[in-house]
C-alpha cells in the first residue's frame, strides 16, 4: 500500500543526501489518478519538487509530533532540535523559517486525520508551486477541509481511497 507519509519522507531524504533510494510501488493510475499525479510530480526532480518532498517530510513530522503535544512552540523546538544539527549554518535560516511555516500548517490541519493532512499539506505546496497565483481566500481553503471532512468519513484512514479523495479535494 503507498503510503504518501513514506513516499514524502524519502524523497525529502533523497532531496537532502541526493542518495538514491526505492520508491514505493506507483498505484494503480486509473482508480488513483491524482496520488500518482502527485507522487510523479515529486519524483520530478525539479527545484519544486524537492522543495515540496522536504517541507511535506517536515509537515509530516511536526503533525505527528503537535498531535501528541497540541503545542506549537514544543512542536517547533523538537524540530528545530531534531534536524538544526544537520543543516549547514549558513542554511539555518531557512530551515527556521519553513519550520515554522510547517508547524503553523502541522497546527492548523490538526483537525483532519493524520494521513489526510500530509495529503492535504503536499497537494497544496504542489499547487502552490505549479501556479502560485491559485486561490487560497479562507472560503476556498474551508471548501477544500469539507470536502476533506466527507473523504474521512466515507473512506477508512490509510486508504488509498481515502487519500485519493483527499488528493482530489486539496488539489489547486
Amino acid at each position: 500500500m503507498l503510503m504518501l507519509r513514506t513516499v514524502v519522507a524519502t524523497l525529502a531524504v533523497i532531496a537532502v543526501a541526493d542518495g538514491h533510494a526505492q520508491l514505493p510501488p506507483t498505484p494503480d493510475d486509473k482508480r488513483y489518478p491524482e496520488l500518482v499525479a502527485m507522487k510523479k510530480w515529486l519524483e520530478s526532480g525539479m527545484p519544486q519538487a524537492r522543495h515540496c518532498a522536504v517541507s511535506a517530510g517536515l509537515f509530516s513530522e511536526a503533525s505527528e509530533f503537535y498531535r501528541a503535544t497540541r503545542s506549537e512552540p514544543a512542536t517547533l523546538e523538537e524540530l528545530r532540535r531534531r534536524h538544526e544539527a544537520t543543516i549547514p549554518a549558513r542554511d539555518r535560516t531557512q530551515l527556521h523559517s519553513t519550520l515554522g511555516h510547517v508547524v503553523g500548517m502541522a497546527a492548523g490541519f490538526a483537525a483532519l486525520g493524520e494521513d489526510s493532512a500530509t495529503i492535504a499539506y503536499s497537494q497544496l505546496c504542489i499547487g502552490r508551486a505549479k501556479n502560485p497565483k491559485a486561490e487560497l481566500a479562507p472560503a476556498a481553503i474551508q471548501a477544500r477541509f469539507n470536502g476533506a471532512a466527507k473523504c474521512e468519513a466515507a473512506h477508512p484512514a490509510g486508504s488509498l481511497d481515502r487519500k485519493e479523495c483527499v488528493a482530489v479535494a486539496f488539489r489547486l
